[in-house]
Parts: structure tokens; sequence; C-alpha cells
């Protein structure tokens, strides 16, 4: 099974504000477990493979590698 962060553990992973990530989850996707809100790893990586800019500023298309896992 693939790791589920909090809003808590990936707003201080990827140094974002909580209202940031709560924003963002919509578009990498969340689980609602007991009322609370729950983020996949493998979501998560996803979306920052999507969010890849290349040298020219354009956004460069996810090319299905695997990203490292996150690490605290």
């Amino acid at each position: 099974m693939t790791s589920l962060l909090t809003v808590e553990e990936l707003s201080r992973k990827l140094k974002l504000s909580r209202s940031k990530v709560y924003d963002l989850k919509e578009k990498i996707g969340y689980l609602k477990v007991g009322g609370s809100v729950r983020l996949t790893e493998d979501d998560v990586l996803r979306y920052l493979d999507g969010c890849r800019v290349e040298g020219n500023g354009k956004r460069k298309r996810s090319t299905g590698h695997q990203l490292q896992h996150l690490e605290a």
C-alpha cells in the first residue's frame, strides 16, 4: 500500500502553507478517511511530475518515469 499523508505532513514536505495544500488537493486527488483528508504519496508524485518546467519556461509533459519518494 502506498503511504498516506496528512495535509500537515505534505505542507511541511513541500514547504507550502496548509491552506495551499487544501487548495491543491482537488488537483492532486485525495481520500476522505473518517472525515479527514489524506493524500497518497503516489498521487502527490504524479502531480509534481506534471508541474515540472523546462528551462524555456514551458511545462514538460510527463515521461512516465517514477520520481523518488518524498522524504521527511
